[in-house]
């Protein structure tokens, strides 16, 4: 029986869906981050609502970065130009704006 397109890309789904993915976070980065988010008065929603003045929100996450927790948000302006957007997670003001 000979290959069809529809079969390669079954094949190519499975394998894909099987192939187990390289963790997004380690055991250690997760014990770091949980207090910062558990202890943040912000929300994710609030900051997307913040970085708004720049940009259209795009999407947001709690991180550490550089040692330092942080509320990054990024947002598209005139749609091509991006920006981080860094809000503090215990005030709700950006902290700063990156390109």
């Amino acid at each position: 029986m000979p290959w069809t397109p529809t079969a390669l890309v079954s094949v190519l789904a499975v394998a894909l869906w099987a192939i187990p993915v390289g963790v997004a976070m380690s055991d250690k980065e997760k014990a770091e981050l949980s207090p910062v988010v558990a202890n943040a008065k912000v929300t994710l929603e609030q900051g997307l609502a913040t970085s708004k003045k720049n940009g259209k929100p795009v999407s947001a996450k709690f991180e550490i970065e550089n040692g330092k927790s942080q509320l990054s948000v990024y947002t598209v302006k005139d749609g091509n130009r991006y920006f981080e957007v860094i809000v503090d997670h215990n005030t709700g003001e950006i902290r700063r704006l990156a390109f």
